[in-house]
């Protein structure tokens, strides 16, 4: 059976650059990158090229990026580091942020809700009032990754700046189509939205903020992250982000912007299927959400999962248990009902037809059996 692939918000499949790039450098892994012999060395280089490439893409400075194991720890380090430097221990997000960041405010300080919008943003009337109450830490990401709707991240800058609050900002769930300019103090991310393998954490600090270590030890990252540095991901992100020149980018998300549209007209056609998205809202060009009327969405997961269809449903932090949304539980929809559809590079008309025809027959199939 032929497999299709639509589950790239949890994590792209692997650019053939990457593949090529990693069978390259394997033989050269066998050292501390620490060290002083030339095996270090060598090493040394190539992860500071893949800073150097990192910090190019972003349009920062090599002295601002940090690597870590991947966005969950980059999401606490954040918390921690900023959290650990000030008075205030309030940390304002959403339900529409990530799990990890509610974890990690929980974990490292006190939890302050913001309200999301029906519309899928977060609620700056409300944001407002706490601001000048006072926060340690604001989070909002860039773009929702269940539903792929873009926040108002600029408006929101500019608010925090005004009460000299740090801002935090996931960048996952709008990569790599969509780049932010850098009004956050803080970016994090992971290699797995750019089709290099999980497992690497990139966090963008912007000068002249500062971080408390969360992992001490050794002096790596400049002191900022202690542990040996996992060269192998470092490098094979880099990889995927040479890969990704502007003019790639803008071909791809417009490849993508007409399968976004090819799948959401082929789903809204079946009965009692309906788009969140957000109202006007803009959205990625990657990213789709449904809700499906009478049916939940587990099964016609399940259902899609045996004709060859890799879809998804509930949180993205917490797959395993198939979770309902924490995002659509904040934009008052029904999660136990929500499934997310997310293309990517190698992804095909040929593939978003079949995909249709094998959800009307699914949702057909799992409604006749309730009644």
């Amino acid at each position: 059976m032929a497999r299709h692939y639509f589950d790239y918000a949890s994590a792209a499949a692997l650019r053939p650059e990457v593949i090529e790039q990693i069978n390259h450098v394997l033989p050269y892994l066998g050292a501390d990158a620490g060290r002083l012999h030339s095996e270090a060395h060598i090493l040394r280089d190539l992860i500071e090229q893949s800073r150097e490439i990192v910090a190019s893409f972003f349009s920062t400075s090599h002295q601002r990026v940090i690597f870590t194991s991947g966005l969950s720890e980059s999401i606490a380090m954040a918390t921690y580091g900023v959290l650990e430097r000030s008075q205030e221990r309030r940390v304002g997000l959403s339900g529409l942020e990530r799990s990890a960041v509610a974890t990690s405010a929980e974990q490292f300080g006190e939890v302050c809700s913001l309200e999301a919008t029906e519309a899928g943003a977060l609620d700056l009337h409300q944001l407002d009032e706490e601001l000048a109450l006072g926060l340690g830490l604001l989070w909002c990401q860039l773009a929702n990754h269940e539903t792929g709707i873009i926040q108002p991240l600029a408006e929101v800058a500019e608010r925090a700046e005004a009460f000299a609050t740090p801002l935090a900002c996931d960048l996952s769930g709008a990569l790599p189509y969509l780049l932010p300019e850098l009004e956050a103090d803080i970016f994090v991310l992971g290699a797995e939205a750019f089709g290099a393998p999980a497992g690497t954490g990139v966090l963008i600090l912007r000068d002249p903020l500062r971080l408390e270590p969360l992992a001490t030890g050794g002096s790596q990252e400049r002191a900022r992250r202690a542990g040996l540095e996992n060269a192998l991901g470092i490098i094979a992100l880099a990889a995927a982000l040479e890969t990704l020149s502007p003019t790639r980018r803008r071909d791809e998300a417009k490849h993508l912007l007409s399968l976004r549209q090819q799948i959401e007209e082929g789903f809204c056609a079946i009965d009692g299927v309906t788009l969140i998205d957000g109202g006007a809202s803009e959205r990625v060009s990657q990213t789709s959400c449904f809700t499906i009327a009478g049916v939940e969405a587990e099964p016609v997961l399940i259902g899609l999962e045996r004709q060859g269809f890799a879809v998804h449903s509930g949180s993205a932090c917490a797959s395993e248990s198939l979770e309902a949304s924490p995002v659509l539980e904040a934009m008052g929809v029904d999660a136990r009902h929500g499934l997310r559809i997310s293309t990517g590079w190698d992804s095909s008309p040929e593939g978003a037809a079949g995909l249709i025809a094998a959800f009307g027959a699914t949702v057909t199939q799992l409604r006749s059996l309730r009644s």
